[in-house]
């Protein structure tokens, strides 16, 4: 073996010594914090591990939930439809019907809290809340409208729960706006 031949293997072993040593660090570093090919395997098969969501079937609830939100988008471009034909003038001054929607009925400290959005633009509106229970008197509440960007809501409502007795009661939203326009909304709530 001559001198250059014996450099040569011994800079090839030098070679072959780091690339062994970058290959076994590369795999304890991974194995230490979860890397490929040592990702961590998913206890419920539906989790995913990349991201944290559940890919599981919906429940009733969540489907139920998903075709009242599509019937609301319905309404709520048919509303669309009817006050761009009536921009246009194409419409008579007949009563017209708005959609309204109950967005938050919850208790907090106490107190029942009713908010609405009212697909219109209309400041010069009136909301008025009825509260009906069986065995109980009604509650009535009104309210006048505040405008947002693209929509109108109620300035709101807020009841002392104390004065409402337990059970199932039926929130009623009546909205009466300018130009003939109204809309109602309803829900049941449990005290």
């Amino acid at each position: 073996m001559t001198q250059s031949s014996r450099h040569a293997k011994k800079v090839w072993l030098g070679i072959f010594l780091i690339a062994l040593l970058c290959c076994l660090t590369y795999t304890v570093a991974s194995k230490m914090n979860h890397w490929w090919p040592f990702l961590p395997t998913p206890t419920n098969p539906t989790q995913s591990t990349q991201t944290g969501t559940n890919n599981a079937a919906p429940g009733q609830d969540q489907v139920n939930a998903g075709m009242d939100a599509r019937k609301d988008f319905d309404n709520t471009q048919t509303e669309a439809s009817q006050q761009q034909a009536a921009a246009q003038g194409s419409t008579t001054t007949k009563a017209q019907t708005v959609y309204v929607q109950l967005t938050n009925v919850s208790v907090e400290n106490n107190i029942l809290r009713v908010r609405s959005t009212i697909q219109t633009i209309d400041a010069d509106g009136t909301c008025k809340l009825t509260l009906a229970h069986a065995g109980s008197t009604s509650i009535t509440q009104t309210a006048k409208t505040q405008t947002m960007a693209s929509y109108t809501s109620c300035q709101g409502f807020d009841i002392d729960k104390t004065k409402l007795t337990s059970g199932k009661w039926t929130v009623t939203l009546e909205y009466a706006g300018s130009n003939n326009r109204s809309g109602t909304a309803s829900k049941e709530v449990s005290l």
